[in-house]
C-alpha cells in the first residue's frame, strides 16, 4: 500500500520516526527524556538529536539545529531532520518497518496544546546542546536502590556511573561520630555505600573497615596503574583488595585474549599518555649520555612516591616506612657492584628529593624513557611497576603493592637481597601477560580525564580530578558497556543514504543558510560543511560565466562590471 501511494491505506509515512530502541543503562547515563517536558511532543526527539551529536554517525548537516522541512519530503541536507531521518532510512532499506495504528487525535484537548510550548523548549534545547554539550542529570536505576557517597566528585558522582548506584545520598562522614552506622543502613534501606578513597581520613578509614567487617556491600572507584584506567572494586581498595590475587587473573587465555592483549601492550609501550604530566620522551642511548653515564653502565631506576600519598602511609609493608627506603636506596648506591648505576627520578608533583650522594638524579626524564633505558626498577608499590611489567623490566618490590605476585615481581627489603636477585630474576612473560590482560579486559575502566593542579595541605601540588568521560566502563555485576568516541564521522557523504540530497551533479544540496552567523562561533564540523557549500557555490558560478562567455561573449563583456569590458562588448557579438 505504501509502495502503491494508496492513501485510503496509509495515512503517511516517515523514516524519521520517535520509535526508537536504546540500551537501557545508556540511555539513563545520558538523560534519558528530559523531565522539563510536559504534555504531548518534542521529548523523544530530543533525546535523538542530543545522540546523533554524540554517535557522529553521520556528518552534521548545514543549519543542524533548524526545523527545516518535514521528515517525507526533506530534499536537502539541512536541518535536524536531514540526518535524523537517515537512520529511519537504514532500518527501512533492510526491510524493517514500524506500523502505527490509526487513531482518531484530539486536537484540543490540553495534553495536545501543549505541543507549542514544548516546540519553543525543544529548539531552545538542541541549540544549548550544540554549544555546551551540557545534558540533563543522569536517571537513576531504580533496580539498584540506594546508596550512601561521601563526596561528590567525579569519582563516585558521575553520570557514567551514577546509574547502577540508584539513588545516591550525600553524606559526611563526620555525620557519624557516635552514630552507628549500620543502624543508619538498616534504617533509610541502603543497598550499598560507595568510596573513593577509604584512607582519606581517619573516619573514612574506620567507616570503611565497619562496612567491610560487617559484610555490607561497597564500592571503592579511583585511578588505576594503566593511563586512563579506573577501577570501580567491590572487593576492596588496591593492596587490600581480593580482586587482584591470581585466582581472578592466572588463567588460560584463548588465542584471541592473547592477541587483544599483545596488541594493548604493544600500544601502551609506544604510547604517550601517563599517570602525571612528563617531558618529551628520548631514547635510553640519549638518556644515559645527558646523565654523563657509560653506555655499558647497567640502571637501578628508583622512582620516588609521595611520602604523603595513601600506599605509603598504609601499604608500606615489609620496608616499614619511606624513610626506611631511602636508607636502604642510600646502602645500594655503595653495595651495587660499579656495572650499577642508580637513577632517581622524583615523583612529578613533589617539589623536591631526598638528598643522596652517588645517584644520579633524572627528575627532569620522561617515565617511559627511564623505564626503557633501566635493567631493573625498585620502589615501594609505585604504580609505575605495572609499567614496568609491560616493557618486561624486573621489578622489585619493598612495600605492599597489589601487583607482587609470584612470577611477576621480587619482594625485597635489604640491599643484600636485591644484589643477590638483581642478574637472575625475570618476570615470567606468560604471567605478566595475563596479569595485564585481567587488567585492560576484564577489571579496570578507561576514560579520558579533565585535571587541574591545586594546593593541598602541606602546600605541595596535587592533580584534582574535575571530570571523567568513560569510553570502557566496567562496573561489577553489569555488563560492560563501550562507548564510542569519534573523531570523524563513521558514514561519509558519498553513502547511497545520502542520494536524496544530491543534484544531477552528485554534490550534496545543502540550501541556503538560514543566517550568516560568525564562524568563529561554529563547531568545526559545521563550519566544514559550510566551507564546502561556499565552494560548490562558487564553482557553479564560474561554470556559468565559462558557458556565457563560449555561446555569447558579447553579452558576457556587456554584463560586466568593469568599463573597458563593456566597451570590447559593444565591438563583439
Amino acid at each position: 500500500y505504501l509502495i502503491e501511494d494508496n492513501k485510503d491505506k496509509i495515512e503517511k509515512f516517515s523514516t524519521g520516526t520517535s520509535v526508537t530502541i536504546w540500551r537501557k543503562d545508556h540511555y539513563l547515563c545520558t538523560g534519558g527524556n528530559d523531565p522539563e517536558f510536559e504534555a504531548w511532543g518534542f521529548e523523544d526527539l530530543e533525546y535523538t538529536c542530543r545522540a546523533f551529536r554524540r554517535n557522529r554517525k553521520f556528518p552534521l548537516p548545514s543549519d543542524a539545529q533548524l526545523d527545516y522541512s518535514n521528515f517525507s519530503s526533506i530534499q536537502e541536507y539541512k536541518g535536524w531532520k536531514s540526518i535524523y531521518r537517515l537512520f529511519g532510512d537504514i532500518t527501512f532499506k533492510k526491510g524493517m518497518v514500524m506500523f502505527h495504528a490509526w487513531h482518531p487525535i484530539e486536537h484540543n484537548s490540553n495534553y495536545i496544546q501543549g505541543k507549542s510550548e514544548n516546540k519553543k523548549k525543544f529548539e531552545k534545547k538542541i541549540a544549548d546542546f550544540a554549544k555546551t554539550g551540557k545534558e540533563p542529570e543522569a536517571l537513576k536505576m531504580i533496580s539498584s536502590g540506594k546508596s550512601i557517597i561521601f563526596r561528590n566528585n567525579p569519582w563516585v558522582y558521575n553520570k557514567w556511573t551514577s546509574p547502577f548506584f540508584g539513588e545516591l545520598i550525600l553524606l559526611d562522614e563526620c555525620d557519624f561520630d557516635g552514630i552507628d552506622i549500620i543502624k543508619y543502613i538498616e534504617n533509610n534501606q541502603i543497598d550499598r555505600v560507595i568510596f573513593h578513597n577509604p584512607y582519606s581520613s581517619e573516619k573514612m578509614h574506620s567507616i570503611y573497615n565497619v562496612i567491610r567487617g560487617n559484610l555490607i556491600p561497597y564500592y571503592v572507584c579511583e585511578r588505576g596503574a594503566l593511563p586512563d584506567s579506573v577501577f570501580i572494586d567491590s572487593n576492596g581498595f588496591n593492596y587490600d583488595s581480593s580482586s587482584y590475587h591470581p585466582q581472578n587473573w592466572d588463567l588460560p587465555l584463548t588465542e584471541q585474549q592473547r592477541k587483544d592483549c599483545l596488541k594493548y601492550i604493544i600500544n601502551e609501550k609506544n604510547s604517550q599518555k601517563y599517570l602525571e604530566l612528563q617531558p618529551e620522551k628520548i631514547t635510553p642511548y640519549s638518556l644515559k649520555n645527558t646523565l654523563h653515564l657509560n653506555p655499558l653502565d647497567k640502571i637501578l631506576f628508583i622512582p620516588l612516591q609521595r611520602p604523603t600519598d595513601t600506599v605509603i602511609q598504609h601499604f608500606c609493608g615489609p620496608i616499614g616506612s619511606y624513610e626506611n627506603f631511602i636508607s636502604l636506596i642510600e646502602e645500594l648506591v655503595e653495595a651495587l657492584p660499579s656495572s650499577w648505576k642508580v637513577v632517581i627520578k622524583k615523583h612529578p608533583l613533589e617539589n623536591s628529593a631526598p638528598d643522596i650522594p652517588g645517584a644520579y638524579y633524572a627528575n627532569n626524564f620522561n617515565i617511559t624513557s627511564l623505564i626503557e633505558a633501566s635493567n631493573a626498577i625498585l620502589l615501594i608499590n609505585s604504580g609505575v611497576g605495572v609499567t614496568g611489567l609491560i616493557h618486561e623490566k624486573p621489578v622489585f618490590v619493598a612495600g605492599n603493592a597489589f601487583y607482587n605476585h609470584s612470577g611477576l615481581c621480587k619482594s625485597v627489603t635489604t640491599a643484600t637481597e636485591l644484589i643477590n636477585s638483581i642478574g637472575n630474576f625475570k618476570p615470567c612473560q606468560e604471567k605478566v601477560i595475563r596479569f595485564i590482560k585481567y587488567l585492560s579486559q576484564d577489571f579496570y575502566s578507561f576514560a579520558n580525564f579533565k585535571t587541574r593542579l591545586v594546593d593541598w595541605t602541606d602546600g605541595s601540588k596535587m592533580t584534582a580530578t574535575t571530570a571523567i568521560d568513560y569510553y570502557i566502563l566496567r562496573v561489577p555485576n553489569f555488563e560492560e558497556m563501550v562507548l564510542e568516541r569519534s573523531t570523524a564521522p563513521k558514514i561519509q557523504t558519498s553513502s547511497i543514504l545520502f542520494d536524496r540530497y544530491r543534484n544531477q551533479g552528485g554534490i550534496i544540496r545543502t540550501g541556503a543558510p538560514k543566517k550568516t552567523p560568525s564562524t568563529s562561533n561554529l563547531p568545526q564540523e559545521h563550519k566544514q560543511n559550510q566551507n564546502k557549500s561556499s565552494i560548490e557555490q562558487k564553482n557553479i558560478i564560474r561554470k556559468r560565466k565559462f558557458k556565457k562567455l563560449i555561446e555569447t561573449p558579447g553579452k558576457f563583456f556587456r554584463d560586466s562590471r568593469h568599463g573597458i569590458f563593456k566597451i570590447l562588448g559593444k565591438v563583439i557579438k
